[in-house]
């Protein structure tokens, strides 16, 4: 008979490989691929996701790892920008590629008859290799090949069918400018990306960051459909177990699934943390009722905090080069002892992110 698993089970199994019962000492690169990779939509989310999860982190080793092409942040999962280990992205782009493919073609379906797709990425390719350019740039310079095509699915279609990464700064205090240039990644890293990568791979990866989890959450990470056929292969290494609505959930025999009563810290998450967009069904992380306060229009997705492993609140930041505050706003009162921790990490956190600000301040707004 399949074991249950309930909720709150999913909840801390999930903290635990995320390093949110207890920051990890890792080193960064092990650390961005061991935690499933980092959502990088804006240049601050990835490093700040890394700091709440690992013990010691440094900003310097970060924009460290950038400058020496160990981490890349490129177009990838769901056709967002993550953060990931240079030979992960070498390896893993053949299937990441299927999830861009659909995003394109659900996105520019009429702009494609407009144009002959292998033209485009030889003359993005001819671009690329005299310079790093940004979209903008790269899109105005394809429609002096294509004329009839608009330029912004000139320079999708380049980011789609040919592998990109983006180009570091480090002037950035985040490691990239908010216009960042592409190149391409064989240039960038300086070998090709591999031909195939069997999905099984990519599933056992997810469940090692992210389970357990059901066919439909791996899905929903990947961006790409059919994804049951690895599962469904029976492979020796999973397990299975019943969720509360009689879903079923997979996971590797040896992940740490640790007793559900185990406490977990308050912590704060970035924009479009990971944590929040890893799973179809997210009540492992945050109640139904607070998904409006958290998911926003346009893709947006805000800044969290937890208590006891659930998404509480959300938090914002905003300075002047004398004063910087920190809000947060829970979504219901907070206990003396819970307010206590989080003003602790928040205040950790300020001194990341207005170093040298001189007043500093850390405020809990009435729900």
């Amino acid at each position: 008979m399949m074991q249950t698993i309930t909720i709150r089970a999913l909840n801390r199994a999930t903290l635990a490989r995320q390093g949110l019962l207890a920051r990890q000492k890792l080193p960064l690169v092990e650390a961005v691929g061991r935690f499933g990779w980092l959502q990088a939509q804006l240049p601050a989310s990835p490093a700040l996701s890394l700091w709440t999860r690992v013990d010691g982190f440094s900003l310097d080793a970060y924009r460290a790892a950038l400058s020496a092409r160990q981490l890349v942040r490129a177009p990838f999962l769901r056709n967002t920008l993550h953060l990931v280990p240079a030979s992960d992205y070498l390896r893993y782009w053949p299937i990441i590629r299927l999830a861009l493919e659909h995003a394109f073609r659900s996105f520019f379906r009429p702009h494609q008859r407009q144009f002959d797709r292998d033209h485009v990425l030889t003359a993005a390719r001819s671009l690329l290799a005299d310079a790093p350019r940004t979209n903008g740039e790269l899109g105005a310079l394809l429609t002096t090949y294509i004329p009839e095509a608009e330029a912004s699915a000139l320079a999708y279609a380049a980011r789609t069918f040919l592998p990109l990464v983006q180009v570091p700064d480090e002037r950035a205090r985040w490691g990239f400018p908010a216009n960042p240039a592409y190149t391409l990644a064989e240039t960038w890293l300086g070998q090709p990306v591999a031909d195939r990568c069997d999905v099984e791979e990519l599933v056992l990866r997810y469940l090692a960051a992210f389970g357990p989890a059901t066919v439909k959450d791996i899905q929903a990470w990947l961006g790409a459909r059919d994804v049951g056929k690895a599962l469904r292969a029976d492979l020796p290494a999973l397990c299975q177990f019943r969720g509360p609505d009689g879903d079923v959930f997979y996971d590797n025999q040896d992940a740490p699934r640790p007793d559900e009563d185990i406490p977990a810290p308050p912590r704060l998450l970035p924009e479009f943390d990971a944590l929040l967009l890893a799973h179809a069904d997210r009540s492992r992380i945050i109640a139904p009722e607070y998904r409006r306060a958290v998911f926003l229009s346009a893709g947006r997705v805000r800044a969290t905090i937890l208590v006891d492993g659930m998404v509480a609140g959300t938090w914002s930041m905003h300075g002047t080069t004398s004063h910087a505050r920190l809000a947060i706003t829970p979504f219901r009162p907070l206990t003396k002892a819970t307010s206590e921790a989080l003003v602790a990490e928040a205040e950790a956190l300020l001194a990341v992110l207005a170093p040298g600000v001189p007043t500093l301040a850390v405020d809990i707004v009435s729900p």
